[in-house]
């Protein structure tokens, strides 16, 4: 095994710290707030283990294939960062239909439309300043 796959590894390895506490809290939300899903060992213990084995392996492999480093400093970690923010939302969105009963349609179509007028604000004015800052 080469320094650089077991460096890669030891930085997802703590990252995946990160994605276990996050997968925990939002599950254990979801868990308790809706009466569709019941507490049970597998929905508990499951859902987060199939979501922080999901995004371990997720970034493990989008390194190896990217060869990124996914450092906050650089514009890999930028886009990390807004896909995460994504996520979050997604999550937060999901939590709000799924537990609270608000309206799919309205919610989700507001998220979607919301996604994809920052994605654009994201793609033409973040990231250009950003790499202009890290290259000057």
């Amino acid at each position: 095994m080469s320094t650089e796959f077991r460096q890669l590894l030891r930085e997802e390895l703590w990252r995946s710290i990160a994605w276990a506490a996050l997968a925990l809290t939002g599950w254990a939300f979801i868990i308790t707030e809706n009466s569709q899903l019941e507490a049970t060992v597998w929905t508990v213990l499951g859902f987060p283990l199939v979501t922080w084995a999901f995004l371990t392996v997720g970034t493990i492999t989008l390194r190896l294939l990217t060869g990124s480093s996914l450092q906050v400093r650089t514009t890999d970690g930028l886009h990390l960062a807004f896909l995460l923010s994504i996520l979050g939302g997604g999550f937060a969105v999901f939590y709000l239909i799924a537990v609270d009963g608000y309206s799919a349609v309205v919610y989700g179509g507001g998220y979607l439309g919301i996604l994809v007028l920052l994605t654009v604000y994201y793609r033409f004015v973040v990231v250009p300043d950003f790499e202009s800052r890290n290259t000057s």
